[in-house]
């Protein structure tokens, strides 16, 4: 009799132990689609989402209970289950459900005495755990995630067989596996789209553009855009020349693609000019949102150097966007006298642009043959017909 119910009380506590809980549908096969969820959705996941491995210790016993047996209560016994993995998933908004995870990481439902849910509270990292009710009576409390991640609550199922009365005690601390921090780190990496930033350029030659350093620094692509005014096809370049001081670059077509320009219908200045003088600036401002089309601002050369003295800079009045950046400055005889370089964000309508003349010795050092001609003299709307399809939008990606 003694052994016969011995070897059914373990049997009952095997069931309890290897058990995850009554799930209603099993959207994961495997623990590797369960993962990619995991990964994939991690900034919305509750805390205790996850696959965890389930440390659990229980305590047996059962006794008598027939008055002719006078109560007879047998030693209880401890068992130490060897760790498995649980997966918990959020089933709705407000329960979780748990899978238990096979050698092969498959997902299985299953619905034996001691599988359990879990229920969130008002407290963070708090739980409350159902229990599956084909136990006949159960005791529970509450589930935390303690401070150091871990999972830890504990219980007690009673039951009666006939004249013999069983009890299991359990408690179950969990460590989690998955998602960890590295999982995610890599999925954002492959996942994470290339950073980008526009700028404007113009042309100087059949197969060069002029543009701002700080546009093109440390980029691992740059496009060329709105060439002929043709926004749908990107053109690849690569630098040629830079001068971080200046805040200059000079951009060359790959793939041998040539402009088809015979002369440009503006000059690069190459001595000072005054303060006061009319000025006005092409380019491709704040492109997500104002769109493709070339922009226009007008103003005055304010001041003969720029943030903190610097005497490399023009202080402008032309309101200036981020986009602008590598975009020519030019004087209304259609002189390209400076190069737009940046705004003050704490003034209204003051922007700076590097001086072209100080870049005299690079383009010899360069050996560039600029082609540039005398611009008629005209209205600003015919300058801007005769310009805007030598200024262009430069797209990075790092």
């Amino acid at each position: 009799m003694l052994q016969r119910v011995l070897i059914k009380v373990f049997f009952v506590s095997f069931c309890c132990i290897a058990s995850s809980i009554v799930c209603k549908s099993q959207e994961y096969k495997n623990d590797v689609e369960f993962k990619k969820y995991l990964i994939e959705n991690n900034q919305k996941l509750d805390p205790i989402e996850g696959i965890w491995e389930f440390n659990k210790k229980v305590s047996n016993g059962f006794r008598d209970n027939d008055r002719s047996s006078k109560n007879i209560q047998f030693p209880s016994y401890n068992i130490d289950v060897a760790p498995y993995k649980v997966a918990i998933v959020k089933n709705s908004t407000y329960n979780f459900i748990c899978y238990k995870l096979d050698f092969f990481g498959k997902l299985i439902e299953m619905n034996g005495c001691g599988d359990f849910a879990f229920r969130t509270t008002a407290i963070d990292n708090q739980y409350i755990y159902d229990v599956n009710p084909s136990c006949k009576e159960s005791y529970h409390d509450k589930a935390f995630i303690k401070s150091n991640g871990d999972l830890s609550f504990s219980g007690k199922f009673e039951e009666y067989q006939g004249t013999v009365f069983s009890w299991n005690n359990f408690s179950v601390l969990a460590t989690k596996l998955s998602p960890t921090t590295s999982e995610i780190r890599n999925y954002q990496k492959q996942v994470e789209k290339p950073k980008t930033s526009l700028g404007t350029g113009f042309a100087i030659s059949n197969t060069k553009i002029m543009t701002c350093y700080h546009v093109v620094k440390d980029a691992k692509q740059i496009l060329i855009k709105g060439i002929n005014g043709y926004f749908e096809v990107n053109y690849s370049a690569k630098v040629v020349y830079s001068n971080e001081q200046l805040d200059l670059a000079i951009l060359e077509f790959e793939n041998n693609v040539i402009l088809g320009i015979t002369s440009l219908p503006y000059k690069l200045k190459l001595t000072p000019t005054e303060v006061g003088t009319d000025i006005f600036v092409l380019g491709y401002p704040l492109q997500n949102t104002m769109g493709e089309e070339i922009k226009l601002t007008t103003g005055i050369v304010s001041s003969n150097s720029g943030f903190k003295n610097d005497t490399t800079l023009f202080q402008v009045s032309a309101p200036i966007q981020p986009g602008n950046s590598g975009g020519p400055l030019f004087d209304y005889k259609g002189n390209v006298i400076g190069l737009v370089t940046a705004k003050h964000l704490k003034a209204d309508n003051v922007g700076y642009a590097t001086k072209i003349y100080l870049e005299r010795a690079m383009l010899k050092e360069i050996s560039l043959k600029y082609v540039g001609i005398k611009t008629p003299l005209s209205d600003l709307p015919t300058k801007v017909k005769m310009f805007k399809n030598y200024i262009y939008a430069i797209e990075v990606k790092y």
